[in-house]
């Protein structure tokens, strides 16, 4: 079974709304996280990757939730379950960091408190 092969499951909500999951620099460096040609995300992609920490198999569950305004709605329901929030920005890009506080509010309002919140600028 695959739940006795791991020892933690972590819940993790990817936010980029100003960038594309698919070619988001930091995360094309997870061997093995993308089929190969695999396109855009609309709405809501998930994966998942299993690595290992400290001799601990953790499996991780990645939600892409595709930043964008339009799926705002969608993407509110996935902040109570999550273990941990990535909120990325451009940082070529003035205007995708002045979103942020807006996300934060979001992310106070919806997450549990115990969740961990992660800024990634590139």
């Amino acid at each position: 079974s695959v739940c006795m092969d791991v020892n933690l499951i972590f819940n993790m909500p990817i936010f980029l709304p100003h960038f594309s999951f698919h070619t988001f620099p930091t995360i094309q460096t997870i061997p093995g996280l993308f089929p190969p040609g695999q396109g855009a995300t609309i709405g809501v992609d998930f994966m998942i990757k299993t690595v290992e920490i400290k001799g601990q198999k953790v499996k991780l569950q990645i939600w892409d939730t595709a930043g964008q305004e339009r799926f705002r709605s969608i993407t509110q329901s996935y902040y109570r379950s999550a273990n941990a929030l990535i909120l990325t920005y451009d940082i070529t890009c003035e205007d995708s960091f002045r979103c942020l506080p807006e996300w934060l509010r979001e992310i106070e309002q919806y997450a549990n408190n115990q969740v961990v919140t992660v800024l990634v600028g590139e």
